[in-house]
């Protein structure tokens, strides 16, 4: 085993005062979740003999000139005068980005054609630091002469949470919230009697109806059951730390991190992409959708200017599962129904008569009216979404497909408010070492923009519904937002 080495970045004094300035004026400076605080005096990249190697010299040689630049200033690079996300309209849309890191020393130094070869070890070195006990992630391109990928967010492996958004677990009363671990004896979880798998009966009942009782979502080899892997979106409680068996089970699967090596890599038409360094198997786990965690009204926000970047990595955390249980269960708890209930008084008002399919089919229909019903009055931002943008991981580079690979699946681990699921890609079918893997974009409905930024949206969504997909498979809609490929009929809480 090689050895390992640090290397200390430290900023100047100038941005030592700035960065306490930008501090103080926030109150309760937000924090990674789940990570020790970091030092804003110094940037720490995990570096292996052979990596060290290649870039100590050049960055002891650059750290006094890089550490005293105005990173969201214009620079004398032409390119800077375009909006891009190191301009400050970008930056001031996190409360996070108050101290310089390591990005945006790179990123800087990328934008002005510097050091191209030594940036992509470093990003290669600061993509292993902050992803501890999973595989190495490489960069390469044999497209072009770009070293790296724009080294132009913070990689994270968690969700990031600003104070307002911290969730108070003393609520434990909360109908949002769920008991946060099990209590089965010895250390061991029986899929019978495992608190964390009854979750699963009571908050996502019909997901689970034709699924055994005795059997947790994952098998023992940790691959998903067939019957969940083909079912999109299924919501999944693991076990976790504050449960007896402390994990050491079968239903802890995405708690212990990706597993799996990757390779970030250029392709001549979609750009960086994603493939696996080893074959994996139907039902494997392969890594969550990370960024800050932000509200829907702040989602939008955000979205107003990405739309000048005609692009966004602003990903909606609204299964269907999660909006039941916000604005359709609170409904039903107040006028004193069941879901049963007021489905068959639909029915009944309704007139509506038909096959054992059609009743089924008007039944998810009738739960969807209601959702939609009850969130247009609903005056609270309870709904949030992801935002990967300043802050994420890989999976920002997975791209899209009208066949792909990967399915996602909202996985719950020591977070249990219902809203707050971490977005998990699963390997949909057996795939080999080299392959290229994809997800699918989400379909864009039939927004009715409002407000004096309504113009502004409708074009953003216009020219991202003109996309050019090249994805190449045999049901290719020739258009990223197209279309929408087949999937298992959904299934209604």
């Amino acid at each position: 085993m090689s050895s390992r080495f640090v290397i200390d970045l430290t900023l100047d004094s100038s941005d030592n005062e700035d960065a306490g300035e930008a501090s103080s004026t926030i109150p309760n400076t937000p924090s990674l979740v789940r990570s020790p605080t970091e030092s804003p005096r110094k940037i720490k990249i995990a570096m292996t003999a052979q990596k060290l190697t290649a870039c100590e010299e050049e960055l002891a040689s650059q750290t006094e000139r890089i550490a005293s630049m105005e990173l969201t200033k214009e620079s004398k690079s032409p390119e800077r005068s375009k909006l891009d996300l190191s301009s400050p309209e970008v930056l001031a849309l996190s409360p996070f980005r108050n101290v310089k890191r390591l990005p945006d020393i790179i990123y800087a130094e990328q934008k002005i054609g510097l050091n191209k070869a030594t940036h992509r070890v470093i990003m290669e070195a600061d993509i292993q630091y902050n992803s501890p006990g999973s595989p190495d992630i490489l960069i390469e391109n044999e497209v072009d002469k770009q070293w790296a990928p724009p080294y132009n967010f913070i990689y994270i492996n968690d969700y990031l949470l600003d104070t307002n958004m911290r969730p108070d677990h003393t609520q434990k009363n909360d109908y949002l919230t769920v008991k946060k671990g099990c209590s089965c004896r010895d250390g061991f979880c029986d899929a019978k009697t495992c608190d964390c798998r009854k979750i699963h009966s009571k908050l996502a009942p019909d997901y689970y109806q034709n699924f055994p009782q005795d059997q947790f979502a994952y098998k023992s080899d940790g691959l998903l059951h067939k019957e969940i892997l083909e079912q999109e979106d299924t919501p999944i409680w693991e076990c976790n730390k504050d449960c007896t068996c402390a994990g050491d089970c079968e239903n802890y699967v995405v708690s212990k991190k990706r597993k799996v090596g990757l390779t970030i890599f250029k392709h001549a038409k979609k750009g960086w992409c994603v493939k696996l360094a080893e074959d994996v198997k139907a039902g494997q786990f392969i890594e969550t959708y990370t960024g800050e965690l932000i509200t829907a009204a702040d989602a939008n926000k955000r979205n107003l200017v990405y739309s000048k970047l005609n692009n966004t990595y602003v990903m909606d955390l609204t299964p269907f599962h999660v909006k039941w249980h916000v604005h359709a269960m609170p409904y039903l708890r107040k006028t004193g129904q069941t879901k049963d209930q007021y489905v068959e008084k639909k029915l009944r008002e309704r007139n509506f008569k038909g096959t054992i399919e059609e009743r089924l089919n008007e039944r998810s229909n009738i739960l969807d009216e209601l959702v939609e019903e009850e969130e247009k009055k609903c005056e609270d931002d309870k709904l949030l979404s992801i935002d990967g943008t300043l802050f994420g991981n890989v999976t920002r580079y997975l791209a899209h497909s009208c066949e792909p690979n990967l399915v996602r699946h909202m996985v719950y681990t020591y977070e249990r408010d219902i809203r707050r699921p971490l977005v998990a890609y699963f390997a949909s079918k057996d795939i080999k070492a080299g392959e290229e893997i994809t997800m699918h974009y989400e379909g864009l409905s039939d927004h009715n923009f409002e407000g004096p930024h309504s113009a502004q949206m409708s074009e953003f969504v216009e020219r991202l519904e003109n996309m050019k997909c090249y994805c190449g498979t045999p049901s290719c809609s020739q258009l990223v937002f197209g279309g929408r490929r087949e999937q298992a009929a959904k299934t209604r809480m």
